[in-house]
């Protein structure tokens, strides 16, 4: 009875295997991106049409603040991610240092 309940309840695959660097994928940063720059361009676009008839708009200025802190977070995203990168082949150049220094000592 047990083994068949263990197979019934096998763990779920780490959602994080796979993923390149640390934390989100880079497919998970490009789905992140698109979804800011989406949100921001749709509160853009409303932003205007409040503009245009109502240019004194309290509504307007918090859309403005809003989309402010979208292209914040889209660049400190991007910042993030370059870094990740950066790590990355920093780590690989390192490695492949210590392959050199092991291959000469052989």
């Amino acid at each position: 009875m047990l083994g068949w309940l263990g197979k019934l309840l096998a763990p779920a695959e780490d959602p994080r295997r796979g993923a390149s660097g640390f934390g989100v994928g880079s497919s998970g940063v490009e789905l992140l991106l698109a979804d800011l720059q989406r949100s921001r361009a749709e509160l853009a676009q409303l932003r205007a049409r409040i503009e245009r008839h109502a240019s004194d708009s309290a509504l307007a200025t918090e859309l403005a603040e809003e989309e402010q802190m979208l292209l914040e977070a889209e660049q400190s995203l991007l910042l993030s991610q370059d870094e990740r990168r950066a790590r990355q082949a920093l780590l690989d150049a390192r490695r492949r240092a210590a392959e050199v220094e092991v291959w000469v000592d052989a």
